[in-house]
């Protein structure tokens, strides 16, 4: 089993594109998953699946949101052990975090086909 880690973009923002987690739970449930966990009205939620296919699973996915909810919402999928990676990669290592400072971490749902710069 691949823990997965699901992020879904543009929906429950502002009272729109409303989708309970309850709802979106159930649904992940009846695909197969497992361990199916999600945190608050994110729209992230967390599973188990034997899948080692992430494109593939990220369509199967996509196809029953819009079965269940009736609209689209952009969903990308990354395995835990690619989120630890990134946490033991401490990207924010040499910064010097004060109040007024905010860092984030942002998903790609491609690679970028340009070379990420910095200018700190």
């Amino acid at each position: 089993m691949i823990r997965y880690v699901a992020l879904l973009r543009g929906i429950n923002v502002g009272g729109n594109k409303k989708v309970g987690m309850v709802d979106f739970r159930q649904m992940l449930e009846e695909l197969g998953f497992t361990n199916v966990k999600t945190l608050l009205n994110s729209g992230n939620v967390v599973f188990d699946s034997p899948a080692t296919n992430a494109k593939l699973l990220t369509k199967e996915i996509a196809e029953a949101f819009i079965k269940t909810f009736g609209f689209e919402s952009k969903i990308m999928l990354r395995t835990l052990s690619e989120i630890v990676a990134l946490i033991k990669l401490d990207p924010f290592k040499e910064i010097k975090v004060t109040e007024e400072l905010r860092l984030y971490v942002t998903f790609l749902a491609e690679k970028s086909s340009s070379a990420f710069k910095t200018s700190l």
